[in-house]
């Protein structure tokens, strides 16, 4: 069987509304206290920290978010990688951690054989 017949069936995130900026100060607002300027102020800042130090060839890191690291391209065109603290993927993954929507949820755990006797039975 193709996989093109079977990835329709692997459980998949439905990504919701990206979050946007506004949401990200309410919610920091809301959590610390802080005002809203403060909390903009702060982003904009890390936003040109970033730029700063990864300009200057240094990977940053930011504890418990993950470590972003300049790279180049063969054309010259300079790209920022991005790696996931191991903790933060860890805590996503507690169980009850993740309350978005998961198609196929069903299907969690289920080996490639099981998928394609299921795609099979439903052709």
């Amino acid at each position: 069987m193709a996989l093109k017949d079977v990835v329709p069936l692997f459980p998949k995130i439905v990504l919701g509304k990206t979050t946007t900026k506004t949401e990200l100060v309410e919610h920091i607002k809301e959590r610390t206290g802080l005002h809203k300027s403060d909390v903009v102020g702060m982003l904009a800042e890390l936003e040109d920290t970033l730029l700063h130090f990864l300009s200057m060839g240094r990977p940053v890191r930011l504890e418990g978010i993950g470590i972003f690291t300049p790279s180049i391209k063969l054309d010259g065109t300079i790209k920022i990688n991005f790696r996931i603290n191991r903790r933060l993927q860890e805590r996503l993954n507690m169980s009850g951690a993740f309350t978005g929507e998961i198609k196929n949820k069903e299907n969690i755990g289920k080996t490639m054989a099981e998928l394609e006797a299921q795609a099979g039975a439903s052709s």
